[in-house]
């Protein structure tokens, strides 16, 4: 059966056998104009792309390994200025989608069950000093629910990264080995278990201020 082609800017629509089909302006095969092989794009002719999937893919994977360093930055500065839009994103979609996420992690879990334990094993050997303080700050967050203090959700993350590792007592950097996470005010005299609360020490000026409020330690 003949085919009735028109050319649409850069792109080569035809209909063959009742069948609207494009040759892609990358790869030149011919396919059916549906979603299954071109992406929507109002601002082109059809309303889809003019290069296939196929081809859009491996330009993506061509474009994200030159320009990997670049996006990296973006992307880290993006969520930086937009942290508590992207947090309160998230929970409103793990409250909306609760039962999806957990089918999708129970089915992910029991597909790829050696290949997790394998990745935590080897994070557990390879980040202990990290694994201590984040053990300490859910035991922080454990104590402050007991003593009806206010309690959030901190990241160990942020926290060293806002306070550039540095120790908000002495000011002087701090080591991987001698890192602690303090309570400015401490958690048995009405201090917070929050990020504007927990900033980073070594561990022998933490142990020197023990429970001491800031202005007792000046004074001190």
């Amino acid at each position: 059966m003949g085919a009735a082609g028109v050319k649409q800017g850069r792109c080569h629509d035809s209909l063959i056998a009742g069948v609207l089909t494009r040759r892609c302006s990358r790869c030149e095969q011919v396919r059916p104009l549906t979603t299954v092989f071109y992406q929507r794009d109002r601002s082109q002719s059809a309303g889809f792309r003019p290069d296939c999937r196929e081809c859009a893919k491996a330009r993506g994977r061509r474009h994200r390994a030159v320009n990997r360093e670049r996006m990296v930055t973006k992307d880290r500065e993006y969520r930086r200025r937009n942290l508590e839009r992207l947090r309160e994103y998230r929970r409103h979609y793990r409250m909306a989608n609760q039962e999806r996420q957990r089918l999708w992690f129970r089915e992910y879990h029991q597909k790829n069950r050696d290949i997790i334990i394998a990745k935590v094993a080897r994070w557990r050997r390879e980040h202990v000093e990290r694994r201590r303080e984040i053990a300490r700050l859910s035991a922080g967050r454990r104590h402050a629910l007991k003593m009806g203090s206010k309690v959030e959700r901190v990241s160990f993350n942020r926290i060293v990264e806002r306070d550039e590792w540095r120790c908000w007592i002495c000011h002087r950097r701090v080591a991987w080995r001698d890192l602690h996470l303090d309570h400015v005010v401490p958690l048995s005299r009405g201090g917070s278990h929050t990020e504007d609360n927990i900033r980073v020490t070594h561990a022998t000026c933490n142990l020197k201020k023990n429970r001491k409020l800031p202005e007792e330690m000046e004074a001190s």
